[in-house]
């Protein structure tokens, strides 16, 4: 979606606009159309993107046993040295 943020959104017209008017400014299109359909409704993946997080979610468990193999060892050695705090 694009918007240029050049109409103004007339309060007499359109009195739902007040709030998005506020708090965005011009951006209050694109910020009413991200906080009344894209959060309520959301989106929907293409038929591709689907399918790789469908492939995604096959190899998860061993990429995360992975991550937390190389994760372990590089925590002990930060976890000893006095320079890091957290």
């Amino acid at each position: 979606m694009i918007d240029g943020g050049r109409f103004d959104w007339p309060e007499d017209k359109y009195d739902d606009f007040k709030t998005f008017k506020e708090r965005k400014g011009k951006l209050a299109y694109l910020d009413k159309v991200w906080r009344e359909i894209h959060i309520n409704i959301g989106t929907c993946q293409a038929p591709f993107h689907s399918y790789l997080t469908l492939i995604g979610l096959d190899t998860l468990a061993l990429r995360m046993e992975r991550h937390l193999s190389i994760q372990r060892p590089v925590g002990r050695v930060l976890g000893a040295t006095p320079k890091v705090k957290w």
